[in-house]
């Protein structure tokens, strides 16, 4: 029985160094094993491989062009290097004040709030009415001082906090009584000429511009009349009082015929349609004037 039991304790001996032979391997047959290929140095030209960030920046150290190659993109590769080259300088958060942190090649930029300045925005810029009107509500004046006063418009008094503007009076903005618009109802409503140029008396025309051509002789020498083309219509169109229209122009040629019309849109500058100058280049410009049926001269 205890030679039985020797031989079993034998065979099981031999079973755990088989069965450990075949879990443990050497060092070196473990490394062939386990070991990571990179993929540089590959024996292939990379100038014909797609730029690989992991190949290019992780597994060896790479340059701007190699980093370049990956981002195609100069703005892209510069927000990489920044970072990668020596790390981020806005992980600690040094902008002060809301600033916005922006990293740099061994340093960092902080765009300060509206304010503040300095490296880290930790510097309040002193108050003045051109940062936005000093905090007042209404009104802000400079003092030499270099310092700031708020006022209120009429009808207001100065808040508590020197800055915000409070009604001193019920109305401070006025109020318009139920007299006012009784009385501006009941005034008799402005009338307006509906004549149009189809009502145009051709007979009077004919006789002010005989009238007027018989006197230029003897009173107007070196003046010649221009008459505008009475068979001009505007369909559809009505006259406008006096002054009721002071931004529209006329636009005259040289010859100080209208041939079409404009808008004033500041001192300098007239509206109008891009078709009324096709080849003309020398113009003129009549503004005040309400009928442009009148007897024009060319001075």
């Amino acid at each position: 029985m205890a030679k039985i039991a020797t031989i079993l304790a034998v065979l099981l001996f031999e079973y755990i160094l088989t069965a450990e032979s075949e879990v443990f391997i050497t060092n070196k047959y473990a490394s062939n094993v386990l070991q990571r290929h990179k993929r540089y140095n590959t024996g292939r030209l990379e100038e014909f491989v797609a730029g690989n960030l992991e190949r290019e920046c992780a597994e060896e150290r790479c340059s701007f062009e190699e980093a370049r190659e990956v981002f195609e993109n100069t703005e892209k590769t510069n927000e990489f290097w920044k970072e990668y080259i020596d790390g981020n300088q806005c992980d600690s958060n040094p902008c002060l004040n809301g600033g916005v942190c922006k990293d740099d090649i061994s340093a960092y930029n902080c765009w300060c709030q509206l304010g503040y300045e300095g490296k880290n925005c930790e510097l309040e810029i002193a108050l003045t009415c051109s940062i936005k009107n000093g905090g007042c509500q209404h009104y802000c004046k400079n003092t030499p001082l270099k310092n700031i006063v708020c006022f209120c418009a009429h009808g207001y008094e100065l808040g508590k906090d020197g800055k915000s503007c409070e009604p001193a009076v019920p109305f401070p903005c006025g109020k318009i009584t139920a007299a006012n618009v009784i009385e501006a109802q009941s005034r008799q409503p402005l009338t307006r000429s509906t004549q149009t140029f189809e009502d145009f008396d051709n007979s009077t025309y004919t006789n002010i511009h005989n009238s007027t051509d018989s006197k230029g002789s003897e009173n107007n020498d070196g003046i010649t009349p221009v008459i505008v083309d009475t068979d001009v219509r505007i369909v559809g169109g009505t006259d406008s009082m006096k002054g009721e229209i002071p931004w529209q122009v006329h636009i005259l040629n040289k010859d100080g015929v209208g041939f079409c019309g404009g808008s004033i849109i500041s001192e300098k500058w007239i509206v109008t349609a891009a078709h009324c100058f096709p080849k003309i280049t020398e113009f003129k410009v009549v503004v005040g004037k309400q009928c442009v049926t009148e007897l024009l001269y060319n001075i």
